[in-house]
């Protein structure tokens, strides 16, 4: 599984190859990112994907000097 940034979306995404499993949205204003929704496909039968999802984006944000408001 890989998660990536997708700013277009104002989205990260967590796939497994080209299967989206889940996504955190964001909005950016400046260095300030607020999350405002996270969800996981349930049918993804795995644990964990939720968490994963989420360390890698705030991970992400802050390592380009951002920070993080969860909404």
């Amino acid at each position: 599984t890989t998660v990536r940034d997708v700013p277009e979306q104002s989205r990260y995404e967590i796939r497994d190859g080209e299967r989206l499993l889940g996504a955190a949205e964001y909005q950016r204003r400046g260095d300030e990112v607020r999350f405002t929704h996270t969800e996981v496909d349930p049918s993804a039968g795995r644990s964990g994907l939720g968490s994963t999802l989420v360390r890698a984006a705030l991970d992400d944000v802050r390592a380009r000097g951002g920070s993080v408001v969860p909404l």
